[in-house]
């Protein structure tokens, strides 16, 4: 019983993704960006902050380095680590990364 998870009722993770998807703010980003990415918190804010590489994509510097996907989708190389805790890359639709980035980073 420990390990299971049970669901009340057949719309439970659909009501509370809308839920999340409609919190408003800086915090509602946050937790719609973690949804769809994987990342943490502290993860999302490192790459909204952090520098993106011009070299290109196969370059050993400490930039993130972005792929612009024709599908809509962007692609991150991170290259974070703390402690035990590692994000390498994730993959977000490119209309949330670039509402906080601007397109001016890429």
């Amino acid at each position: 019983m420990k390990d299971h998870i049970y669901l009340v009722s057949p719309q439970f993770i659909e009501e509370k993704v809308r839920k999340i998807f409609e919190m408003p703010g800086e915090i509602g980003f946050i937790a719609r960006l973690g949804l769809l990415s994987g990342l943490r918190e502290q993860e999302l804010i490192y790459i909204k902050e952090k520098a993106v590489c011009s070299d290109g994509y196969g370059c050993d510097c400490e930039k993130l380095h972005v792929v612009d996907c024709k599908n809509g989708m962007t692609i991150v190389a991170i290259g974070w680590t703390r402690a035990n805790k590692k994000a390498l890359a994730t993959i977000l639709p490119s209309n949330e990364y670039l509402s906080r980035r601007g397109p001016k980073t890429l």
